[in-house]
């Protein structure tokens, strides 16, 4: 994914458009909008597994 792909996916997700967490969560690294310790929170292939079961996502991202 490029940084206009990334921009184009998080105006997806924004319309209401289902899109998994760790797309959105790359998307917004691309973007700058995510850091690279906060990626690796969300990445299902990290050998450093961090998952927080309490992290919240932000509220525009949120689908039904």
């Amino acid at each position: 994914m490029n940084h206009p792909q990334a921009n184009n996916l998080l105006d997806e997700a924004r319309e209401g458009a289902a899109h998994s967490i760790y797309s959105i969560s790359y998307a917004l690294f691309l973007t700058g909008d995510l850091s690279e310790n906060e990626l690796s929170r969300v990445n299902p292939n990290s050998q450093n597994d961090q998952a927080n079961d309490n992290w919240t996502i932000p509220s525009g991202l949120r689908t039904v």
